[in-house]
């Protein structure tokens, strides 16, 4: 309340007193106060884990190494598979304190390759009789994932296509693209709703006869169909559109008449959860030269041993600037790079760009202990071979190292 004061009302004395409900305001500034506390925690979540699986992938690294050199007899190795598998048990919390500083997402859903989905929707596509359908792809997506649910995108992937299909009577060409976008001002003009910073698309074109322009502000309404009457229940749209909506994306068409159409649905990108590579017990051994690049010198260490051992020449450096130098008057002799993300000084996509700008055609393994998803997607999409989160296995990275020297065109896969 306020100071009362004496007023005058309709001539006659009066005392004015103002009451205001503060209730919903204390409440919203109690939240807000809650809010900025878990963000201060998730900061200090970060920086806990990055240390820990830093500390974590010594543990594991030298745990491997004196495994590998101790007898299947020997007493030693019941405490060996005690240090193992509590260090194994603080990687699960790092992992979960990884989850809480990232707010991941509390609905029920799953990280989903587009790529394959689309993959899998092109195997069930209705033959075309008498109408000869080429199908073009071109799957440029890196990374190509998303969260969701899979069948539901599934579905709308795959009324995209049936539609296109169905459109093209006397046969045609059906173009499949997948792709990333940053979202900018042009895009956020035109769909105000979104609020991704980037997203991966799945477009689907058709060579048919295309839509009017009138009938365009139309298509995703139910029960509206350009089909000809019983040939649809004009649902397939429409539910194209709620899925988008409910995945926090959006679709957009582009039609001409005479031409075709194409409808492009955008989904917002996520990096997905790290996963072990699998691997037989014998790990894969090599002799090409592998450039590491760690600011740990623990982790160095353990990467030179286990590497060294599986036949493989080894070179060590503690930093962005060494690295780089390293590459410039070794360069033909190194056949990858095992780089660390975060570093002090000169940082993992600084040295990452410095040396593809100096060999293009290096291959490079990211790897970190807690990177953010955009900094490890910007990498993936400049063609970083593969990412394997710390802590890992001596299985993980000798499979993964194997599998980038051995593959021409590697897709940025995800370990750990």
């Amino acid at each position: 309340t306020t100071r009362p004061r004496l007023i005058s009302y309709f001539g006659e004395p009066a005392v004015l007193l103002i009451f205001e409900n503060l209730i919903e305001e204390n409440r919203l500034r109690k939240r807000l106060g809650i809010e900025s506390r878990v963000e201060g925690l998730g900061r200090v979540a970060e920086h806990v884990v990055l240390e820990y699986n830093n500390t974590l992938m010594g543990i594991l690294g030298a745990v491997s190494q004196i495994r590998g050199e101790t007898p299947v007899d020997s007493p030693l190795v019941e405490y060996i598979d005690i240090i193992e598998k509590d260090a194994e048990r603080a990687a699960l919390l790092t992992g979960k304190l990884l989850a809480f500083s990232k707010d991941t997402e509390k609905s029920r859903g799953e990280v989903l390759s587009l790529n394959s989905i689309l993959k899998d929707a092109i195997e069930l596509l209705p033959k075309s009789e008498g109408r000869p359908i080429e199908v073009e792809t071109e799957f440029a997506a890196r990374p190509d994932t998303t969260f969701g649910n899979l069948s539901q995108v599934h579905q709308a992937i795959l009324n995209l296509m049936v539609n296109a299909v169905e459109a093209m009577k006397g046969g045609g060409t059906l173009t499949l693209r997948t792709g990333n976008i940053k979202l900018d001002a042009a895009l956020k003009a035109r769909f105000p709703d979104a609020k991704h910073s980037r997203y991966v698309f799945v477009e689907v074109s058709d060579t048919g006869p295309g839509i009017e322009p009138k009938l365009i502000d139309n298509i995703f309404e139910p029960f509206f169909t350009t089909k000809e009457i019983g040939a649809g229940a004009g649902l397939g749209l429409s539910l194209v559109y709620k899925i988008a909506k409910r995945h926090e994306g959006f679709v957009d068409v582009d039609s001409e008449l005479g031409k075709g159409s194409k409808f492009t649905l955008f989904f917002p990108e996520k990096i997905a959860e790290s996963r072990e590579a699998s691997t037989s017990n014998a790990l894969p051994r090599g002799n090409e030269t592998i450039l590491i690049v760690d600011d740990e010198p623990h982790v160095r260490t353990v990467l030179r041993a286990l590497l060294s051992k599986l036949g493989y020449e080894v070179l060590l450096v503690s930093d962005g600037e060494e690295a780089v130098e390293t590459v410039r008057s070794h360069g033909d002799e190194i056949d990858l790079v095992l780089l660390d993300v975060v570093m002090p000084g000169m940082n993992g996509p600084e040295v990452f760009d410095a040396i593809r700008s100096l060999k293009p055609d290096c291959k490079v393994v990211i790897s970190t202990g807690y990177a953010k998803e955009e900094t490890v997607g910007d990498l993936i999409r400049q063609g970083a071979a593969a990412l394997v989160r710390k802590p890992y296995r001596a299985a993980t990275l000798s499979t993964v190292i194997r599998r980038v020297l051995d593959e021409e065109d590697n897709d940025g896969q995800i370990y750990g």
